[in-house]
């Protein structure tokens, strides 16, 4: 199945986002969303958030690469994906927190942009997290996922011939405080051809 995406920004989160897979380049990024030095304290320059997108059926494939510089197993992505199908992220929605150390426990969306996590044990999560100080993390994720006994599917709410919401942020444990990470939320529409 050949998937085209548009991406449609939601506010002014990211500095610039383009889409280079309209024209079928296999390796390169579906969506590269990048922030300034003035924007985040992550790394020194620009730091960027790639992702590629695979919707196949009801298996839903992400990879996520970052170019963060220091690896903390508490830096993690988290995903919200417009879980009630009511057009946007909001509070009531599904998430998804995925840590580098390839755990994950139960999450929310909070108002500043970022997840909370339940305070329980940790469980082994759909993710495969690499690290390397030259070129940073790479989140490869796959669903659906049995994860403490319920079956995650964020691909059922993802419906083909409309604009779908996905909020992903990415929280750095050593970076200081006044800016924890990043986060974009946008839509992208889905055309089967």
């Amino acid at each position: 199945m050949l998937l085209f995406f548009f991406v449609t920004l939601i506010g002014a989160v990211a500095t610039y986002a383009y889409l280079l897979n309209q024209r079928g380049v296999v390796n390169e990024p579906d969506f590269v969303f990048t922030w300034g030095s003035d924007e985040q304290n992550i790394v020194e320059g620009t730091f960027r958030l790639e992702i590629w997108l695979t919707l196949d059926g009801e298996n839903l494939t992400l990879k996520i690469k970052t170019n963060d510089d220091e690896y903390n197993e508490y830096d993690y992505v988290g995903l919200v994906f417009d879980s009630n199908q009511n057009g946007y992220i909001d509070l009531k929605d599904e998430s998804y927190g995925l840590w580098a150390n390839n755990m994950t426990a139960p999450s929310f969306l909070s108002n500043h942009g970022f997840l909370g996590f339940a305070e329980t044990s940790p469980q082994r999560g759909p993710q495969e997290v690499t690290f390397k100080a030259d070129v940073g993390y790479t989140f490869e994720i796959q669903f659906p996922y049995l994860w403490y006994g319920y079956q995650l599917n964020p691909a059922q709410a993802l419906e083909k011939g409309r604009d779908n919401s996905l909020h992903v942020c990415f929280y750095d444990e050593d970076a200081s405080h006044s800016t924890l990470g990043v986060f974009v939320r946008f839509q992208f529409y889905i055309r089967d051809i």
